[in-house]
C-alpha cells in the first residue's frame, strides 16, 4: 500500500482549500458536485483514483456507497461502504430521500477516504439536526422498545416474511436504528 499512501500524502499536500460553496441545516459546506471538480484531476496527477458505487449492503439490506481509491500503477486500494439509511425527508418520497442519503453520503464517504474536511465542524451547534427533517410521530429504536420489536420480528418471521419484509414493517412504526436493526438480525437469522 506504499504507493497509494504515497500519492495520497502528495495529493493532500497539493490540495488548496475547498469552498464552502452551499448552506443549510446550520452550516456551510462544499458540494458534491463542487468536490468531485476539484479533488478528481488532483487525483488524476498523482496517479489515484476514486470510485463510488451504490450497492446492497449485505448486512443490512439497505442501499450502500462503496468508495474505492485507488493507486493506478500499483492497483493498491481501499474501499469503504457505507449503508444508508431510510429517512423521511420533508415532502420527498422515499427514492427521492434515499437519493438525498446517497449524495450527502457520498460527500462524506469521499472526505473522509481523502482525510480532507470540505465542511465546517458544527459540534458547538446548538441544533445540528437538518431543518429539512419532517418531524415524526414514529419512536426511534431503543433499549426501552427492543424487545417489543424483537417479539413482533419473531413473529413475523414465523409467517414467513423475510428479512427484508420485516425490515420494512419495523421501518414503517419506528425510526431505525442500524446498531439495533443489526443487532435483530442477528437474534433472528444468526
Amino acid at each position: 500500500m506504499k504507493n497509494l499512501y504515497k500519492s495520497l500524502a502528495k495529493f493532500q499536500k497539493e490540495l488548496k482549500g475547498i469552498p464552502k460553496d452551499s448552506s443549510g441545516y446550520g452550516y456551510k459546506y462544499c458540494k458534491l458536485e463542487t468536490l468531485i471538480k476539484i479533488v478528481t484531476p488532483i487525483l488524476n496527477d498523482n496517479g489515484l483514483v476514486l470510485i463510488q458505487s451504490i450497492d446492497t449492503d449485505e448486512q443490512s439490506r439497505l442501499p450502500s456507497v462503496k468508495t474505492t481509491l485507488a493507486h493506478i500503477d500499483s492497483g493498491e486500494a481501499i474501499e469503504s461502504w457505507t449503508p444508508v439509511s431510510e429517512v423521511k425527508l420533508g415532502s420527498m418520497n422515499l427514492y427521492q430521500s434515499v437519493g438525498a442519503g446517497i449524495t450527502y453520503y457520498r460527500r462524506y464517504a469521499l472526505a473522509g477516504m481523502l482525510g480532507i474536511a470540505p465542511d465546517e465542524d458544527i459540534d458547538a451547534n446548538d441544533d445540528p439536526a437538518p431543518a429539512s427533517v419532517s418531524s415524526t410521530s414514529k419512536p426511534i429504536m431503543s433499549d426501552a422498545n427492543y424487545k417489543s420489536i424483537l417479539m413482533s420480528a419473531k413473529a413475523k418471521q414465523k409467517d414467513k416474511k423475510t428479512w427484508k419484509q420485516i425490515q420494512a414493517l419495523i421501518s414503517e412504526n419506528f425510526v431505525i436504528d442500524m446498531k439495533f436493526m443489526n443487532k435483530l438480525e442477528k437474534e433472528l437469522y444468526g
